[in-house]
């Protein structure tokens, strides 16, 4: 590498003023690049679109869109290579950037498209393979090193530039439709429609290809070349390519005046006669025993001025005096501290939410899972005495609920009895149950408040335990028979007003005595 011939001002930068760097370099070659980036670009999403519209995928032209995209790692190899050797003085043609793709992608191109596809740091470790040539462990330790210095900006340039590449499709298919005749139909916003698989004429699939492309052309040269400012910028900091320049500097100029040349030689001389004087011999090293410079360079790494650096940022006036940048230090270090200490606060206020926050999730969960009905009807409290219209009083019903349902029945008075029965259930589970029941509840608000399927503000569902599933299922059961002949005057048959008066003393009065 010919560091003399570079085309930019070697020295360490911030990270993304690397990276500004790396746009001026794609604006200042922007033809060279365009010119080769068109030429494997274009002929690539011109036979991925043939390939799709001819295959079995014609119905789905997103993927034509999709091929384009994922191949992006391969475009990128070419504005890598223009600029990393425009930067140096040969500026490639198209005819060599064509010529060299192809060896590149069989090199570098399937760990491009598949291990490597989806790192957001994809543009800034490019040229550590491309350039470098390096694989496997040699390119993990290579990218490891790197990395330590400028990997987040990496990552973020790649977020950066993405948001900049859908923004630019967004706005050409707006641009577009702005410039739509009016008797062409439908809205090229469409587009996006179709590419998601909705109706629309088929060549806006190709049109959205289209400018898919112009967007990804417009953006990703100054996306690789970001991160290949990135790269030179780290590597100036590992190697000092700044501090060998300013060497290689000196000594063209020693080398081209013969003046300078003889001062040189004459100040060495100085300097070795003065120090040979000044030496004491007791100080001066025993001649055939050299120090050993790996002691030598680890007693200059132990130094700890040696390699610190400190970045005191604020803000300061183009044109201010000494005096005033002062006072402003001064000034910006009292709001320094008052940020900070309202930082402080607001923490100690977010924290103190988070801890009231789990706090009251604790308490709810302790009080659901160990007083799940904590909300029903106390012991003492007595339960309305009208439900849905029905009295459900004790005075009200029989001592024997069954035997007087069934002689009802048999008088001819199919409601009379249907009606002692569901009155009798419902008082029971008032009672015994602790139905949480109000005077304004229907019959199906009892029912599904005692199989526990519904809810109502400030009440706790009465949920049925597994065993007492029978008692559900007989319940539902006689509601739906008393709901039929109250409401629709379709009495039951014999057998199930038999089967219900027999039943109800097993779910009913066997556990709560013959009163309810």
């Amino acid at each position: 590498m010919q560091l003399e011939r570079i085309a930019a001002v070697v020295r360490p930068r911030r990270p993304w003023e690397a990276v500004d760097l790396g746009f001026m370099m794609a604006r200042a070659w922007w033809p060279q690049v365009a010119r080769a980036w068109l030429a494997i670009v274009a002929p690539f999403a011109v036979v991925a679109a043939v390939a799709i519209a001819v295959s079995s995928l014609s119905a789905a032209p997103l993927w034509a869109l999709v091929v384009v995209w994922w191949a992006k790692p391969l475009y990128d190899r070419v504005p890598l290579y223009v600029l990393s050797r425009a930067l140096f003085g040969a500026v490639p043609g198209v005819r060599e950037v064509v010529g060299t793709m192809p060896r590149l992608w069989l090199s570098q191109g399937f760990r491009a498209l598949t291990l490597r596809r989806f790192d957001p740091m994809r543009s800034f470790l490019l040229p550590v393979g491309q350039l470098e040539g390096l694989q496997g462990a040699d390119h993990g330790r290579r990218t490891a090193v790197l990395k330590a210095g400028a990997g987040e900006t990496a990552s973020w340039l790649t977020v950066a530039c993405l948001v900049f590449e859908l923004a630019t499709f967004t706005a050409l298919v707006g641009l577009l439709d702005m410039l739509r005749p009016e008797h062409v139909e439908p809205s090229f916003w469409q587009i996006f429609a179709f590419l998601g698989g909705g109706d629309a004429p088929a060549w806006y699939a190709w049109l959205g290809l289209g400018l898919y492309v112009l967007a990804v052309s417009l953006i990703e040269p100054f996306y690789v070349a970001g991160g290949f400012a990135l790269y030179l910028n780290r590597r100036t900091q590992l190697e000092g390519w700044d501090v060998e320049l300013a060497f290689r500097r000196l000594a063209r100029r020693l080398q081209v005046s013969p003046f300078a040349r003889a001062a040189a030689v004459l100040l060495a001389v100085s300097l070795a006669t003065a120090g040979a004087v000044e030496a004491q011999p007791g100080e001066a090293q025993a001649e055939g025993t050299p120090r050993d410079p790996q002691e030598a360079v680890a007693e200059v790494l132990a130094d700890p001025e040696f390699g610190s650096r400190l970045t005191e940022p604020r803000w300061r006036l183009r044109f201010e005096s000494e005096a005033t940048s002062a006072k402003a230090d001064v000034s910006l270090g009292f709001f320094a501290g008052l940020v900070t200490l309202l930082g402080q606060f607001f923490e100690v206020v977010m924290w103190a939410l988070a801890a009231a926050v789990v706090a009251a999730l604790v308490v709810a969960a302790v009080r659901r899972l160990a007083l799940p009905r904590r909300l029903e009807r106390p012991e003492d409290e007595r339960g309305p005495t009208v439900i849905a219209g029905l009295d459900v009083s004790a005075e009200s019903l029989p001592d024997d609920v069954p035997a007087a349902a069934l002689a009802a029945w048999r008088a001819g008075r199919p409601e009379e009895a249907l009606s002692l029965l569901y009155r009798g259930a419902l008082a029971w589970l008032v009672e015994r149950r602790r139905l949480p029941a109000q005077e304004s509840w229907t019959e199906d608000d009892c029912l599904r408040h005692l199989s526990g399927a519904h809810e109502v503000p400030l009440v706790t569902a009465v949920a049925a335990s597994p065993r007492e599933t029978p008692l559900v299922d007989y319940f539902a059961r006689l509601t739906r028979t008393w709901q039929r002949t109250a409401y629709a005057h379709r009495p039951p048959s014999d057998d199930e007003v038999q089967e219900l008066a027999s039943g109800w003393p097993v779910h009913f009065r066997a556990a709560a005595g013959a009163r309810p």
